[in-house]
């Protein structure tokens, strides 16, 4: 690792080259180069480096550099000709960073407080991992205001303090002991960490796991700011120790005097804040981390127990407790000061006496464990997390002996007479179903855990733990769908139903719990999985267990299948679909009905022919619409649903349509009409069977279609056609075209239009067409 004097040459000598050679030079971006590899160097060991200026020297990391080469002796110039109290230089520094401070240190004073001071110059480069020091120094004695520089005693430890900025409020008095500027001077030191979080730089911090959760109500007023706790970096107070005296060895009990009485001055919040940032205490002098780690177990006590004074619950400060104590080698002793401290505040000291069988668990070896739970009885003693980090250690390290007597002792509890301890036990076992899917889980586990969960949720009276098990259904359930179970997830919900009103009740939170678990069977990522079982080329087991399990789930797990529809490029597994719809009946209407407002062409035309066998006539409004699709097909799939929805009813809407659409389409209204037996629309099919504009085919269907329509008023119009000297064979309309009329007069079959043809053939001259006229005749009536 190199020495500070080696860095601080390096350093000088980029400033060197940028001033002659200008930033973009290769000289002065190689010199560049060469501070960035030397600051991740020194910054490989340690997480942060601290570069401080007094009025007479450098402090490296808090320890001053005595003497000092040129060119730490420039860098010293250069800081204080600024009026920068130094900076604090973390690891991941950026070469673009590193650059930023050349600038500052090259900018004339005037320059650089016209660019808005060196803190708003970094902030405006985007640096991230440089940040200016807090540490501001004018040298006091003790009792003095202001005094010359003084000597270093026998220890070279410096006999002044140093006096902070002003204080913004009055500091209350100092305990016996304890010089009034020297409680100050820490109080400023320790709440300049706090402030200069609070503004937004989160360098050299770390995070809390447990941030405590909002509270609502009366209870949490003033508790705001707990919630936004965050370790206070404390880095910087190496140079505060020092100007107060403190040396390497325990603090006196004059200093520790002082170091109580600023600490305690604190907020509840930051004293749990700089608490929590205990780990970053710097490494010299040591009387200073001594002397706070002396008083942390009674700033912990006076902290813990001001905020539940203040109606904090101890729900929501245990979690940040046990961040703030992990680190730290003497949690059982601050846990037992705590207690104590509670107690003489009339609080529940047996809170904290938890706490500390909590931390004694995490330091026992697995074997221990064992034998606390199995022995001597201390299952549920343990939080819900500890208990589930044992039986997942049990597992992971192959004790499936001991994980399986744990597993039955939790089943045993979650039927018994305690309330709290089936509340544990159901808490236990949810968090146990989340490693179904693990392949350390023992495949008996699986059926014997399904077991316990039903009969616990069909027995249990009280809806707080219910909900457990339910949950804990919910995601054991889903496993099943996932290896292609669906008939036993079918068949274990429906007894959960069966198994209730049997052992339980049928109370209206236990029915919505299984509405709740059908739901939740009911995802889309669930259907998705669900879906592959129903191309199984095995149809038998298609038909009989995974379509039934779509049905059962309802109508959203069969739109499910309706959109799967239109988005399957698959022909054959398209047919596949409308089979499966087709069987589900008035369950896919709705479905249907919601997938005709589709983009896809195929799926609104698959929609209505299915719609033409599943719907009700109801459904004509949604499909009326679609009769003047742009999509040809989709049109005549319209046409078919309409007629076979709404029978002779159809016969307006398809008149209408029929002489203003395709060629295609007016054949499909022929043949509707037809079949429905619409005889409100005869008089548009015969208006369509005279038009000679019409092409020949669609004429033929036309007058094939007016018997089916009754067409008595049409036998006046097909009459003329047999007229000789009007076009009846006089040819103006071709001979199909003529015994299509005489067919359709047949097919009318009143006596009236029997005479017709009679009177038709006595006037027709021999030959083809009166043998076929007479043919047409002597059919007549059969």
């Amino acid at each position: 690792m190199p020495t500070f004097a080696d860095l601080a040459a390096t350093l000088q000598k980029a400033l060197k080259s940028h001033q002659m050679y200008g930033e973009a030079h290769p000289r002065a971006l190689n010199d560049l180069a060469a501070v960035q590899e030397a600051f991740t160097e020194w910054l490989t060991d340690q997480p942060v480096l601290q570069v401080t200026a007094t009025e007479t020297r450098l402090l490296v990391d808090g320890n001053p550099i005595e003497g000092g080469t040129v060119h730490s002796q420039a860098l010293h110039r250069q800081l204080t000709e600024r009026n920068l109290s130094g900076f604090v230089f973390l690891r991941g520094l950026r070469a673009d960073e590193a650059k930023a401070v050349l600038q500052i240190l090259q900018l004339r004073p005037g320059r650089l407080e016209e660019a808005g001071g060196a803190a708003a110059f970094l902030e405006a480069q985007g640096v991230a991992h440089v940040r200016l020091s807090q540490a501001r120094y004018q040298q006091v004695h003790e009792g003095e205001e202001v005094a010359p520089a003084g000597s270093a005693d026998e220890g070279g430890q410096p006999e002044a303090a140093l006096e902070p900025l002003p204080e913004p409020e009055a500091a209350p008095p100092a305990p016996p002991g304890a010089p009034h500027n020297l409680v100050a001077l820490v109080k400023e030191a320790l709440r300049s960490t706090f402030s200069e979080r609070t503004s937004g730089d989160s360098s050299g911090s770390f995070p809390l796991p447990h941030l405590l959760p909002p509270a609502e109500g009366p209870a949490a007023q003033g508790f705001g700011s707990v919630l936004n706790i965050i370790p206070a970096y404390l880095g910087d107070l190496g140079p505060m120790g020092y100007n107060i005296g403190l040396g390497e060895g325990m603090p006196t009990v004059a200093q520790m005097a002082v170091l109580r009485a600023a600490l305690e001055t604190l907020t509840p919040e930051s004293q749990l804040s700089m608490l929590a940032g205990l780990p970053t205490l710097p490494a010299k002098p040591q009387g200073l981390a001594l002397g706070i780690r002396e008083l942390a177990g009674e700033i912990l006590g006076l902290a813990i127990t001001n905020l539940m004074q203040r109606n904090v619950p101890w729900t929501h400060l245990q979690g940040v407790l046990q961040t703030i104590l992990r680190p730290l080698h003497d949690r059982e002793g601050m846990l037992r000061a705590l207690a104590i401290h509670m107690r003489e505040k009339g609080l529940d000291g047996d809170l904290a006496e938890g706490l500390l069988r909590h931390v004694r668990w995490e330091a026992m070896s697995l074997e221990a464990r064992v034998v606390q739970v199995l022995e001597e009885g201390q299952l549920w003693s343990i939080s819900l997390e500890q208990r589930l980090a044992f039986l997942r250690e049990l597992l992971d390290t192959g004790r499936q002996d001991a994980f399986l007597r744990v597993l039955h002792l939790i089943f045993a509890d979650l039927m018994g007479d305690d309330p709290s301890i089936r509340l544990q036990a159901a808490q236990t076992l949810r968090g146990v179903v989340h490693w179904a899917e693990e392949p350390g889980l023992p495949a008996a586990v699986d059926i014997e855990l399904s077991e316990k969960l039903q009969a616990h949720f069909s027995w249990e009276p009280m809806e707080p733990i219910h909900l457990h098990t339910a949950e804990g259904l919910q995601q054991l359930l889903p496993v099943w769908v996932g290896r292609g179970a669906l008939g036993d997830v079918q068949r274990f919900v429906t007894a959960l139903g069966e198994l209730s009103g049997l052992m339980g009740g049928r109370e209206p939170w236990r029915e919505w719990a299984i509405e709740r678990i059908k739901e939740r069977l009911g995802a889309p990522d669930l259907l998705a999985k669900a879906y592959s079982q129903l191309f199984l080329p095995d149809r038998d087991q298609v038909n009989s267990v995974s379509l039934p399990y779509f049905q059962w789930l309802g109508e959203h797990a069969i739109r499910y299948l309706v959109v799967a529809l239109g988005q399957e490029n698959d022909r054959h597994w398209r047919g596949r679909l409308l089979e499966l719809l087709r069987s589900s009946g008035s369950l896919a209407v709705a479905p249907l009905l919601e997938a005709l407002r589709s983009p896809t062409w195929f799926l609104v035309r698959n929609a209505l022919n299915l719609l033409a066998e599943l719907g009700e006539p109801g459904c004509a409004d949604h499909i009326a619409p679609h009769l003047r699709n742009g999509d040809g097909r989709v049109r005549r799939a319209a046409v078919r649903a309409l007629w076979k929805l709404q029978g002779p009813e159809c016969a307006a809407a398809l008149a209408e349509l029929l002489p203003d659409t395709d060629p295609e389409t007016q054949m499909e209204i022929l043949f509707g009409l037809g079949q429905a037996k619409a005889t409100g629309a005869a008089g548009a099919v015969l208006e369509l069977a005279l038009d000679r504009r019409a092409p020949e085919k669609l004429r033929l269907r036309a007058f094939d279609t007016l018997p089916a329509l009754g067409g008595e008023e049409a036998i006046g119009p097909l009459v003329e056609l047999f007229r000789r000297k009007k076009g009846l064979f006089g040819g103006a309309e071709p001979f199909e075209i003529r015994l299509a009329s005489a067919r359709s007069l047949r097919g009318i079959g009143t006596p009236e239009a029997r005479w017709a043809l009679l009177k038709a053939l006595e006037q027709e001259p021999k030959g083809r067409e009166r043998d076929a006229l007479q043919q047409i005749l002597a059919s007549f009536g059969h």
